[in-house]
């Protein structure tokens, strides 16, 4: 995989998973990128903060779908 171009994401961006037990995790997406990947081709990304470093989401076989999350749920904590 070849980072093309990077940018921060604006709050409210979430990475969704979905573990084993079938519980729903959101990891805010830190950066988006443009990349090239062999298996995906140039495709814009998310990254989540992970151990101190930058996570591919998509990478991660829990991984669903990226979700933009308003105001007025994440203080509600009502998303899915």
């Amino acid at each position: 995989m070849k980072i093309l171009s990077i940018t921060t994401a604006s709050p409210g961006w979430f990475s969704v998973f979905k573990l084993g037990d079938h519980t729903v995790v959101h990891e805010p997406v830190a950066v988006w990128a443009l990349i090239q990947d062999i298996d995906l081709g140039e495709k814009v990304v998310g990254f989540n903060q992970s151990g101190g470093g930058l996570s591919f989401d998509e990478k991660n076989n829990t991984f669903i779908r990226y979700e933009q999350i308003n105001e007025v749920q994440m203080r509600a904590n009502k998303w899915s």
